[in-house]
């Protein structure tokens, strides 16, 4: 830009163009933590969450005079053990304060009443001396400033969705609804301003108490009360609006217009809760500029708090690395692009980018690029560990160690006995062609140098071995065994008992291997035959045109 208006410049004024270099733009490099850590993190912002569920269930059981022990084996054939109990000292107490909560709330007509209103003139070391606690009441009902955050951050996770996305969510729009194709799921629906208003999409199951679409729907039914508190305030300060301006009180009309846009915000989010901080909102709600703080601003954001606290109950060589709230975007990504086999069109669905284009971009510059590096580090490691090591190189050991990372004693013998087993005419592996079982060759004698040349592999259950290469040698054995009794008739002499029990056989175990596959190797195989092409052995060397009447 500097250097295209400096040409213009000099173009006017009748001079040459600079022909200089520019820097070649560089993409941006992402940092992406490792999926343990971000499923680590995941986890414990649910478990979180599942204890704000309990919390409020834990609050409807006291208000009925059910202690919380007295469900904790709902599944007991004991019928004592179901039985209502006598509540604990701590249950006593905390049901006195969601009584005395809700006789507030419903004298003042407040769904959050105020310190003051709670009190009853009581003083503050009386209200506490009492037993009581504005926090825990509200807690019983509401979601705190910490609820709240952790419902936000589990809805980021579960969605893949830009922080942005979350936090314009209407409630007066429809942006949950029922799966057209499937009533046990839901549709969420979001706006991403910054794209131009694309929309954006995610799916989930309704009865996941984890998902976003159901912590959404809890969210807006625990906030009901409150939504309306705000709403009843939002009127008011439309009517104080409108006779401040007909006093002519310029500078209270500016400040009701503000206060006004504020509710009118707070009344459309999902995000509200019940604030226990002195001097700001009874009401507050989660913007673009708190989502990401802690209780405690001092300890540094939720997350980096949400990590050390991980981080305290685990040892030095596990520590969880600090993301921050656009990260799971990331993490989300990664999940689809590894559960997809690697494909950027289900990336480019998940994450609603508005081309294909900026998916690419997007995965080289975040994912594949820190995939690459792992990869590249793991198979440097392999490679030169297998030649100081064995002074050998296997391939195959060089793609196991790359895509799993580590090859144990166990594996490394198995690929071994893999490979030294001896091979049929089928295809298949046979643990011991130098003894076949009695029901395979009666007259067979082991001499440790004859081998089975019955090879019937599929009724030898003791010694065969199916292998993902068998698969031509099984449907050439299929199609001689149809083609030898199509052409059999009563008068054959020949001892074919068996030959149902191959077929059967032959057509279980090709139920193993892709089915397109299997129909195209059969018909080439009868092709063949029909043609002369191929003549197949059946017995003992008697091939198909020996067998008949």
């Amino acid at each position: 830009m500097f250097l295209a208006i400096v040409n213009q410049t000099r173009n006017a004024l009748g001079q040459k163009s600079l022909y200089w270099k520019l820097p070649e733009k560089k993409e941006p490099t992402r940092h992406l933590a490792p999926k343990t850590h971000f499923d680590l993190i995941r986890r414990t912002i649910k478990q979180r969450w599942f204890k704000v569920l309990d919390r409020w269930e834990r609050t409807e059981q006291l208000l009925v005079g059910v202690s919380n022990s007295a469900t904790s084996n709902p599944d007991s054939s004991d019928h004592t053990d179901r039985m209502p109990r006598k509540l604990s000292a701590e249950d006593t107490r905390l049901r006195m304060n969601y009584q005395h909560f809700l006789e507030v709330a419903e004298k003042t007509g407040r769904a959050r009443p105020s310190g003051d209103m709670l009190y009853q003139g009581m003083t503050s070391s009386a209200f506490s001396f009492k037993g009581f606690s504005v926090r825990e009441m509200l807690a019983g009902f509401y979601p705190n400033g910490d609820d709240i955050r952790v419902a936000f951050h589990l809805c980021l996770a579960r969605t893949g969705w830009n922080p942005a996305v979350l936090l314009s969510l209407d409630v007066n729009t429809k942006f949950i609804e029922t799966h057209p194709m499937d009533d046990r799921r839901y549709v969420l629906r979001g706006t991403k301003d910054r794209a131009g208003g694309a929309e954006q999409i995610h799916e989930g199951l309704f009865k996941s108490q984890g998902s976003a679409g159901s912590v959404l729907q809890k969210l807006q039914e625990k906030t009901a009360p409150l939504r309306t508190q705000l709403q009843d305030d939002l009127a008011k300060c439309k009517k104080d609006r409108e006779k401040s301006l007909a006093d002519g009180l310029a500078l209270q009309v500016a400040s009701l217009d503000r206060r006004i846009m504020e509710l009118e915000s707070a009344v459309r989010s999902p995000w509200i809760y019940a604030s226990t901080a002195s001097g700001g909102d009874l009401v507050a709600r989660l913007t673009d500029t708190n989502y990401g703080t802690s209780s405690n601003a001092a300890k540094g954001s939720y997350l980096q708090v949400l990590v050390r606290e991980i981080n305290s109950n685990l040892p030095p060589d596990q520590q969880v690395s600090h993301i921050t709230a656009s990260d799971f975007r990331d993490g989300f990504a990664y999940d689809i692009y590894q559960a997809s086999g690697g494909s950027i069109l289900a990336v480019y669905k998940a994450l609603s980018h508005r081309s294909i284009e900026s998916t690419s971009t997007y995965l080289r510059t975040t994912l594949l690029k820190a995939e690459h590096q792992k990869l590249f580090g793991t198979f440097s490691q392999a490679l030169w560990s297998e030649i100081e090591v064995r002074s050998a190189v296997d391939p195959t050991v060089l793609a196991k160690w790359s895509r799993d990372g580590s090859l144990t004693v166990d594996q490394r013998n198995r690929l071994n006995s893999y490979r030294n087993v001896m091979m049929t005419r089928l295809g298949t592996g046979c643990r011991d062609p130098f003894n076949p079982p009695k029901h395979i060759d009666p007259n067979f004698i082991a001499d440790g140098k004859s081998m089975c040349h019955v090879q019937r592999c599929t009724l030898c259950v003791e010694h065969a071995v199916i292998m993902p290469e068998s698969m031509q040698g099984l449907c050439k054995r299929l199609v001689e065994l149809r083609h030898l009794k199509s052409q059999m008739s009563a008068r054959t002499t020949l001892n074919v008992a068996s030959l149902d029990e191959e077929l059967k056989n032959l057509e279980l175990v090709l139920l193993a291997f892709d089915e397109d596959e299997v129909r195209k190797s059969v018909l080439s195989w009868t092709n063949r035959i029909e043609s002369g092409e191929y003549r197949g052995i059946v017995f003992d060397g008697i091939g198909l045109g020996n067998v008949g009447g």
